[in-house]
């Protein structure tokens, strides 16, 4: 059986059109592994499971889940020092539930509650 080597790249190496991510210069939806400064795979042209997302300066910026090319489930974030800031529920790539912003001795700070992506209080 021949099987098909996972093709690896950085984000710069792809383009996106009309909602799915292609290697530059072909017309085929890319399959393979994301490395850099965001980190993940995609399958026929949309992410999907853990991603990491970093600052410049190499430290963790986001982290959590994709479907579909969409951001679902819980997503932590974190500032360019690597300390925890703030997590939030995404469903169908909207923030959807509370967002908690959280202090450098990770008490939690403040809150705002979405809906669909759009804040209701």
């Amino acid at each position: 059986m021949i099987r098909k080597i996972q093709e690896t790249l950085t984000m710069n190496e792809l383009v996106k059109r009309e909602g799915l991510y292609y290697k530059q210069f072909t017309n085929v939806p890319f399959n393979g592994e994301i490395l850099g400064e965001f980190s993940g795979k995609i399958k026929n042209g949309k992410s999907y499971g853990e991603w990491l997302i970093y600052h410049k300066n190499g430290q963790l910026c986001q982290k959590g889940n994709k479907k579909d090319g969409k951001r679902v489930g819980l997503w932590e974030y974190y500032n360019d020092l690597g300390q925890f800031t703030s997590k939030v529920n995404y469903k169908d790539g909207k923030m959807d539930g509370i967002l908690e912003f959280f202090n450098e001795d990770s008490t939690l700070k403040s809150t705002q509650t979405y809906k669909d992506g759009k804040k209701i209080d």
